[in-house]
Protein backbone atom coordinates (compact mmCIF):
# COMPACT_ATOMS: atom_id res chain seq x y z
CA UNK A 1 0.00 0.00 0.00
CA UNK A 2 0.99 3.48 -1.15
CA UNK A 3 0.32 6.72 1.05
CA UNK A 4 1.49 10.32 0.54
CA UNK A 5 1.26 12.24 3.48
CA UNK A 6 3.03 15.47 4.75
CA UNK A 7 2.39 14.58 8.41
CA UNK A 8 5.80 13.46 10.39
CA UNK A 9 4.57 12.55 13.16
CA UNK A 10 2.22 10.42 11.91
CA UNK A 11 4.01 8.87 9.47
CA UNK A 12 6.86 7.70 12.68
CA UNK A 13 3.72 6.46 14.21
CA UNK A 14 1.93 4.29 11.84
CA UNK A 15 4.31 3.33 9.06
CA UNK A 16 7.07 1.16 9.65
CA UNK A 17 9.01 1.72 6.22
CA UNK A 18 9.46 5.45 4.56
CA UNK A 19 10.13 7.09 1.26
CA UNK A 20 11.23 10.84 1.37
CA UNK A 21 10.46 12.75 -1.84
CA UNK A 22 11.60 16.14 -2.82
CA UNK A 23 10.64 16.54 -6.46
CA UNK A 24 13.10 13.50 -6.31
CA UNK A 25 14.04 10.40 -3.77
CA UNK A 26 16.03 11.81 -0.79
CA UNK A 27 15.70 8.22 1.64
CA UNK A 28 14.00 4.94 1.45
CA UNK A 29 14.10 2.56 4.34
CA UNK A 30 13.21 1.76 8.03
CA UNK A 31 10.85 5.05 9.26
CA UNK A 32 13.52 5.89 12.16
CA UNK A 33 16.46 6.23 9.66
CA UNK A 34 14.59 8.16 6.84
CA UNK A 35 13.28 10.71 8.98
CA UNK A 36 15.97 12.08 10.31
CA UNK A 37 17.07 15.94 10.29
CA UNK A 38 19.41 15.64 8.28
CA UNK A 39 16.80 14.19 5.73
CA UNK A 40 14.32 16.66 6.53
CA UNK A 41 16.82 19.50 6.09
CA UNK A 42 17.99 18.13 2.61
CA UNK A 43 14.44 17.33 1.60
CA UNK A 44 13.81 21.45 2.53
CA UNK A 45 16.21 22.55 0.73
CA UNK A 46 15.52 20.53 -2.38
CA UNK A 47 12.18 21.96 -2.61
CA UNK A 48 13.36 25.84 -2.07
CA UNK A 49 16.27 25.17 -4.52
CA UNK A 50 13.43 24.15 -6.80
CA UNK A 51 11.38 27.36 -6.13
CA UNK A 52 13.88 29.03 -7.28
CA UNK A 53 14.20 26.93 -10.51
CA UNK A 54 10.53 27.72 -11.29
CA UNK A 55 10.87 31.50 -11.31
CA UNK A 56 13.18 31.34 -14.29
CA UNK A 57 11.23 27.74 -16.25
CA UNK A 58 7.77 28.69 -17.82
CA UNK A 59 6.81 24.37 -16.92
CA UNK A 60 7.69 24.74 -13.55
CA UNK A 61 6.42 28.00 -13.12
CA UNK A 62 2.84 27.01 -14.03
CA UNK A 63 3.36 23.72 -11.59
CA UNK A 64 4.32 26.29 -8.51
CA UNK A 65 0.95 28.60 -9.38
CA UNK A 66 -0.83 25.26 -9.82
CA UNK A 67 -0.01 23.45 -6.13
CA UNK A 68 0.14 26.90 -4.65
CA UNK A 69 -3.44 27.40 -5.33
CA UNK A 70 -4.25 23.26 -4.10
CA UNK A 71 -2.45 24.11 -1.24
CA UNK A 72 -4.65 27.43 -0.47
CA UNK A 73 -7.91 25.37 -1.09
CA UNK A 74 -6.55 22.58 1.20
CA UNK A 75 -5.59 25.27 3.69
CA UNK A 76 -8.95 26.85 3.37
CA UNK A 77 -10.83 23.29 3.54
CA UNK A 78 -9.07 22.50 6.77
CA UNK A 79 -9.99 26.06 8.30
CA UNK A 80 -13.78 24.92 7.80
CA UNK A 81 -13.72 21.76 9.33
CA UNK A 82 -14.61 21.34 12.59
CA UNK A 83 -14.33 18.27 14.89
CA UNK A 84 -17.04 17.62 16.92
CA UNK A 85 -15.74 17.79 20.72
CA UNK A 86 -14.72 15.28 23.00
CA UNK A 87 -18.41 15.71 24.97
CA UNK A 88 -20.69 15.51 21.50
CA UNK A 89 -18.50 12.33 20.36
CA UNK A 90 -19.08 10.29 23.84
CA UNK A 91 -22.33 11.60 24.01
CA UNK A 92 -23.07 10.00 20.68
CA UNK A 93 -21.26 6.99 21.84
CA UNK A 94 -24.14 6.31 24.54
CA UNK A 95 -26.99 7.02 22.34
CA UNK A 96 -25.53 4.10 20.48
CA UNK A 97 -24.99 1.92 23.57
CA UNK A 98 -28.33 2.36 24.30
CA UNK A 99 -29.55 1.90 21.24
CA UNK A 100 -27.99 -1.59 20.48
CA UNK A 101 -28.62 -2.64 23.89
CA UNK A 102 -32.29 -1.57 23.70
CA UNK A 103 -32.10 -4.36 20.54
CA UNK A 104 -30.53 -6.80 22.61
CA UNK A 105 -33.67 -6.84 24.67
CA UNK A 106 -36.18 -6.20 22.06
CA UNK A 107 -34.92 -9.60 20.12
CA UNK A 108 -35.86 -12.52 23.04
CA UNK A 109 -39.09 -10.47 24.36
CA UNK A 110 -40.41 -10.03 20.02
CA UNK A 111 -39.23 -14.00 19.90
CA UNK A 112 -41.76 -14.88 23.13
CA UNK A 113 -44.46 -12.83 21.66
CA UNK A 114 -44.10 -14.34 18.17
CA UNK A 115 -44.00 -17.83 19.90
CA UNK A 116 -47.01 -16.71 21.87
CA UNK A 117 -48.95 -15.36 19.05
CA UNK A 118 -48.47 -19.31 17.15
CA UNK A 119 -49.99 -20.70 19.99
CA UNK A 120 -53.00 -18.68 20.44
CA UNK A 121 -53.42 -19.11 16.94
CA UNK A 122 -53.35 -22.71 16.90
CA UNK A 123 -55.35 -22.60 20.17
CA UNK A 124 -58.24 -20.51 18.00
CA UNK A 125 -57.98 -22.99 15.17
CA UNK A 126 -58.47 -26.40 17.50
CA UNK A 127 -61.02 -25.02 19.14
CA UNK A 128 -63.48 -23.64 15.51
CA UNK A 129 -62.30 -26.97 14.48
CA UNK A 130 -63.88 -28.72 18.02
CA UNK A 131 -67.04 -26.44 17.46
CA UNK A 132 -67.70 -26.55 13.64
CA UNK A 133 -69.71 -30.02 13.48
CA UNK A 134 -72.10 -29.09 16.39
CA UNK A 135 -72.36 -25.55 14.71
CA UNK A 136 -72.90 -26.88 11.44
CA UNK A 137 -75.60 -29.42 13.11
CA UNK A 138 -77.19 -26.48 14.62
CA UNK A 139 -77.18 -23.79 11.58
CA UNK A 140 -78.73 -26.56 10.17
CA UNK A 141 -81.98 -26.44 12.07
CA UNK A 142 -83.06 -22.46 11.81
CA UNK A 143 -85.38 -23.06 14.83
CA UNK A 144 -84.87 -21.82 18.13
CA UNK A 145 -85.05 -25.67 19.42
CA UNK A 146 -82.24 -26.88 17.51
CA UNK A 147 -80.18 -23.89 19.16
CA UNK A 148 -81.05 -25.06 22.72
CA UNK A 149 -80.23 -28.75 21.64
CA UNK A 150 -76.92 -27.99 20.59
CA UNK A 151 -76.41 -25.49 23.84
CA UNK A 152 -77.75 -28.53 26.03
CA UNK A 153 -74.91 -31.09 24.09
CA UNK A 154 -72.07 -28.54 24.40
CA UNK A 155 -72.69 -28.04 28.07
CA UNK A 156 -72.86 -31.69 29.34
CA UNK A 157 -69.67 -32.16 27.19
CA UNK A 158 -68.12 -29.52 29.09
CA UNK A 159 -69.31 -30.68 32.30
CA UNK A 160 -68.13 -33.96 31.48
CA UNK A 161 -64.34 -33.06 30.60
CA UNK A 162 -64.23 -30.99 33.67
CA UNK A 163 -65.46 -33.89 35.82
CA UNK A 164 -62.64 -35.93 33.93
CA UNK A 165 -59.77 -33.49 35.39
CA UNK A 166 -61.44 -33.80 38.84
CA UNK A 167 -58.23 -36.71 39.51
CA UNK A 168 -55.90 -33.49 39.44
CA UNK A 169 -54.78 -32.91 42.75
CA UNK A 170 -54.76 -29.16 44.08
CA UNK A 171 -50.33 -29.48 44.09
CA UNK A 172 -50.98 -29.82 40.27
CA UNK A 173 -53.33 -27.06 39.81
CA UNK A 174 -50.81 -24.66 41.37
CA UNK A 175 -47.81 -26.27 39.22
CA UNK A 176 -50.34 -25.17 36.05
CA UNK A 177 -50.74 -21.94 37.47
CA UNK A 178 -46.91 -21.38 38.34
CA UNK A 179 -46.20 -22.54 34.60
CA UNK A 180 -49.03 -20.16 33.65
CA UNK A 181 -47.27 -17.21 35.19
CA UNK A 182 -43.88 -17.83 34.36
CA UNK A 183 -45.09 -17.60 30.49
CA UNK A 184 -46.93 -14.29 31.51
CA UNK A 185 -43.70 -13.08 33.70
CA UNK A 186 -41.05 -14.29 31.55
CA UNK A 187 -40.67 -11.31 29.29
CA UNK A 188 -41.07 -8.55 31.41
CA UNK A 189 -38.19 -10.41 33.67
CA UNK A 190 -35.83 -10.89 30.60
CA UNK A 191 -36.66 -7.29 30.00
CA UNK A 192 -35.75 -6.06 33.72
CA UNK A 193 -32.35 -8.16 33.65
CA UNK A 194 -31.14 -7.38 30.35
CA UNK A 195 -31.92 -3.48 30.82
CA UNK A 196 -28.90 -1.54 31.93
CA UNK A 197 -30.88 1.06 34.31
Amino acid sequence: MLTALHDIDFVRSHFPETLLLAREPVAWGNTDTVLTPENLLTARRMCEAFDEHAAECVVCKELVEVTSVMRLDREGLHDEMSLPSAGQVWWRAAIRARLEASQRVARPVSWIFGISSACAAGLAIALVQLLWSPMRVAWGGSSLGAWAAWLDLESTRLLLAVTNLAPLTTTAVFVLLGAAACLLLAPLALYFVLSDE
